[in-house]
Formats: structure tokens, C-alpha cells, sequence
């Protein structure tokens, strides 16, 4: 296969928009109808130029509302498309995400709003009123917004966005360990982080050789967890694939 090496460069959101204009009618995200009925969500395959829509409309409504590199945005939308096109948009900008374990309770919410210090956060319906209640009980601005972004307000507690280019040193996202022996460690990942990640994975060849343009693959794994987001998402942006979001794993099928 092609040596995905000179792609190394810049962010995840460069890899992205390079990938969709060198093949722009292939499918990047499929949903299939089981996982969209546990998700309450509609079925259907996002192609790469269908996604980057989205992506540059969800950017916009960030870079609206002041966010920009230095910042830091929650994302409790568990494995739902909108995960990845607001990390994509995010990342653009040279925000951070804080992938949100949906598990959390509320004093784990609590600890990962304060510790983490998140200016906004995507969240599900049902979930947007925790968040607002775990900022409130540590003295937190945050404003939260919907899967979509609609009416996302001004963010104006933060700080002033840091100057520069993104590239492959800023940060990327910062992933809470499971917090077995204490409490979550917040682990600083860089865009270098990721593509390296997906880069290995495209290179591991044998069993799971990856072929430029043509590989499918599914992932049952969260994308708050690492392995979903830094190897197999990365894996399919470098090699012009599409990847398939189940909902989570189910033993029994």
C-alpha cells in the first residue's frame, strides 16, 4: 500500500480535508439500522464530501462563538456521527475534545468539568441538563449546546484563543483514564498522537493488511476510548476508508 508517512504533518482535520478532496464520492461513516436503533438515529452513510459539509458548518458555529486553539470542548454524544464531525470541526480550530464517558456519575462529572476546564460541550438532549448541574457545583462557566450546535451561545469566559498554526504539537484531546485506582488521569494527546496511531494501523499488514480506497471496518469500542478514536477512526482518514459505528459491544451477535 501507499506509505501513508508524508501525511504526518499539520492536524487531524488537515489529514481529513486531504483525504476528501483526493476522494471525495467515497463513503467515510456508515451508521447501519441496528445501530441507529439503539441510538435513536436514523440509518444512513455519510460520503466524505457529505461529511465535510457538515464539518465546515459546525466549525463556523464554533469559530462564532470564539472558540479557537487553546480551548477545550466536552463531547458526550456517545457513538453517534456527531462525535467525529464536531471533533473534526473542533479540531480545525485547534480545540481540544473531552470525550465524555456517558457512564459518569455526578460527582465523576463534577470532577471532569473542574479538572478538565471545558468552556462548551456537545451534548445529547437528555444529558445537557447533568452537565449543567455538574458546572454549577464547581463554580464552572460552561455552556452546552446539542448534537447539532444550534444556538450555540458566545463562549465568553474563556480566554482569548492562543495565535499560530495548528499542527501536529497541539493538542488533540485530552482522554480520561478509567479511574481504577483513584481518580481518572487526564492523558494530553497531540495531533502527532494520532497520526502516529492511525499510521501503525494501517502498517500492520499480515491479517490486517489496509488497502488505500477499498477497507471497511467496524468498531464496537467507544470513541471516548483511544483504541476507537486514534486507531481505527485515524486508520480509515489516512487510507481513503469507511468506518462503521456500532453502538457499542454486544456478546451475543
Amino acid at each position: 500500500m501507499t506509505d501513508p508517512a508524508p501525511q504526518l504533518s499539520g492536524s487531524v482535520a488537515d489529514v481529513f480535508a486531504r483525504t476528501a478532496a483526493r476522494c471525495p464520492a467515497r463513503d467515510w461513516l456508515q451508521v447501519l439500522p441496528e445501530t441507529a436503533q439503539h441510538l435513536g438515529i436514523d440509518a444512513r452513510t455519510w460520503t466524505y464530501t457529505e461529511a465535510d459539509a457538515e464539518v465546515q458548518r459546525l466549525r463556523a458555529t464554533y469559530a462564532r462563538a470564539g472558540l479557537g486553539r487553546g480551548h477545550r470542548a466536552g463531547l458526550l454524544l456517545l457513538n453517534r456521527p456527531e462525535f467525529l464531525l464536531h471533533w473534526l470541526a473542533l479540531n480545525g480550530l485547534g480545540v481540544s475534545i473531552v470525550p465524555i464517558n456517558p457512564d459518569w456519575r455526578a460527582h465523576e462529572l463534577e470532577y471532569l468539568v473542574d479538572h478538565s476546564e471545558i468552556v462548551v460541550a456537545a451534548s445529547l438532549d437528555e444529558r445537557q441538563q447533568d452537565l449543567r448541574a455538574a458546572a454549577a457545583a464547581v463554580g464552572r462557566a460552561l455552556v452546552v449546546t446539542n448534537p447539532r450546535g444550534d444556538g450555540l451561545q458566545r463562549v465568553t469566559p474563556a480566554a482569548n484563543p492562543a495565535s499560530g498554526p495548528c499542527d501536529t504539537d497541539t493538542e488533540c484531546a485530552l482522554l480520561y483514564t478509567s479511574g481504577t485506582t483513584g481518580r481518572p488521569k487526564g492523558c494530553v494527546l497531540t495531533n502527532e498522537y494520532f497520526l502516529w496511531g492511525g499510521t501503525w494501523y494501517t502498517r500492520i499488514g499480515g491479517m490486517c493488511v489496509v488497502r488505500p480506497d477499498v477497507e471497511r471496518m467496524l468498531t464496537p469500542l467507544p470513541l471516548t476510548h483511544m483504541n476507537a478514536l486514534a486507531c481505527s477512526a485515524m486508520c480509515m482518514l489516512l487510507t481513503g476508508g469507511c468506518l462503521i459505528l456500532l453502538d457499542r459491544f454486544h456478546p451475543r451477535n
